[in-house]
């Protein structure tokens, strides 16, 4: 009975340690793909919000190059003067890219004059509100540290060397378990052995009695005697 709740603990243990192992691996590759998607200057969705990189020091010092930030959709009629966004611009030659500039002016026409806070003058174009992707409500400062890896080679890499030692970790204390239990069962045998000697020593002191060995034999004929 021992034994068998042994095992469905260990068994227990080993399914929870895989199913640890696919979480992390899961993560280290959501990671991967925000981390790398927003470096090539995709929205990528992460709990309602989107993560993006600042890749110009246009709005500078609020946002440096390097910051991953988070994005919330907002309604454009929320948005203020003042507001950080983030937008597909039209501009011609950043035509379809994703910029982060501060609302300068709220138009009448219910476009957005936008200019980066390093910039000494508005954007060429007006942003509408069809464009916008949401506003900037904090810095992804967890994604800016995965993203200090530098390059997709170095995250996947990340990726097959986080889950490898994990598994060299579940090994190694697979193998000192399997030594304690050695250990326990070889501890167990000594116990039964020195409990099946000394059963044995009682049942022959049990038919010795029996038979009335006291320990003490009688003296033979004349022995003893004082001449």
């Amino acid at each position: 009975m021992e034994d068998t709740g042994r095992t469905a603990a260990g068994g227990i243990r080993r399914v929870l340690n895989v199913i640890l192992t696919l979480v992390l691996v899961v993560m280290i590759g959501f990671v991967a793909y925000v981390t790398v998607s927003a470096a090539r200057g995709k929205a990528v969705s992460v709990f309602g919000r989107s993560v993006l990189v600042v890749v110009t020091g246009s709005m500078e010092p609020t946002l440096r190059v390097g910051d991953y930030i988070y994005i919330e959709k907002v309604q454009p009629s929320a948005l203020t003067e003042g507001d950080i966004i983030a937008f597909y611009s039209e501009a011609f030659d950043i035509n379809g890219m994703l910029v982060t500039h501060r609302i300068a002016e709220v138009c009448a026409d219910g476009t957005f004059v936008t200019r980066g806070d390093a910039n000494p003058v508005d954007d060429s174009v007006h942003v509408r509100p069809e464009r916008i992707v949401g506003k900037y409500v904090g810095k992804a400062r967890f994604f800016r540290w995965a993203g200090s890896f530098g390059s997709a080679r170095k995250l996947l890499l990340l990726l097959v060397m986080i889950p490898t030692v994990i598994a060299a970790i579940y090994e190694i204390r697979t193998i000192a378990n399997l030594g304690a239990k050695i250990h326990e069962e070889k501890k167990a045998a000594e116990n039964e052995r020195e409990r099946a000697i000394r059963e044995a020593i009682d049942r022959e002191k049990e038919r010795l009695a029996r038979e009335g060995y006291t320990g003490k034999e009688a003296p033979e004929s004349g022995e003893g005697e004082v001449k």
